[in-house]
């Protein structure tokens, strides 16, 4: 039972993240620390809320501990040092994106520094915070690593079709704004797909680091 709420708990909170990205942030998940106003306001609350969230439920459902008020306190550190940390990256790319007008590039920037944030963010959680050991066995990970594979070929596969799109399209264009205006909209596509897919991962990512790592106390037990 406890799994099913830990579980439940992951969806749903990263159901919402995905929709609160998508409806207020304009599909992208990105805190802008040298422009901190408005969006990048509600970015870093989403983050901050949910690296906040990610550390009660892994202390609650995998640590199995008790929660006390401390633990809260833990976790608001953890969730604000974490959210920094999203937000220095994201300074990083932005700047990068200062120099460049191509959405389509931005899109996949974006993404990248995203999915990568999220596998740090969860593997430090289990292996730091909940202190399991990494123990992998092909039987136990199998499904939820074929599935990450199946995540990762379908959105290049997905946005492999847009970009195809947009290079025919613009052999056909003449002007600099035309194809802008084609880039643009074609990056702003690709932008809303990050969204599902960076959700649809980090729920599997999760379940993948849940079957990878083990307790201390079920190392012991197999060692017996």
């Amino acid at each position: 039972m406890s799994k099913y709420k830990e579980y439940s708990c992951i969806i749903i909170m990263t159901i919402m993240h995905g929709i609160f990205t998508y409806r207020f942030l304009g599909s992208m998940p990105y805190i802008s620390l040298d422009v901190f106003e408005g969006a990048s306001i509600k970015a870093f609350i989403m983050w901050l809320v949910y690296n906040t969230i990610l550390y009660i439920a892994l202390q609650k459902w995998v640590a199995l501990e008790k929660i006390k008020w401390k633990h809260g306190v833990y976790a608001i550190i953890f969730g604000g040092i974490s959210t920094l940390i999203k937000g220095c990256i994201d300074l990083g790319v932005g700047k990068w994106s200062a120099k460049s007008e191509d959405v389509i590039k931005i899109a996949y920037i974006v993404q990248i520094t995203t999915i990568i944030f999220g596998i740090l963010l969860i593997s430090i959680l289990f292996k730091f915070i909940a202190q399991r050991k990494i123990c992998f066995n092909i039987k136990k990970v199998k499904v939820p690593l074929i599935i990450i594979i199946i995540i990762l070929c379908s959105y290049m596969v997905v946005t492999g079709r847009y970009l195809c799109e947009y290079y025919k399209i613009i052999q056909i264009y003449s002007s600099k704004e035309e194809v802008w205006r084609l880039n643009y909209y074609v990056g702003g596509k690709i932008l809303d797909i990050n969204v599902w897919f960076y959700v649809i991962f980090y729920i599997v990512f999760w379940w993948f680091m849940r079957r990878l790592t083990q307790s201390p106390e079920e190392s012991r037990g197999e060692k017996k």
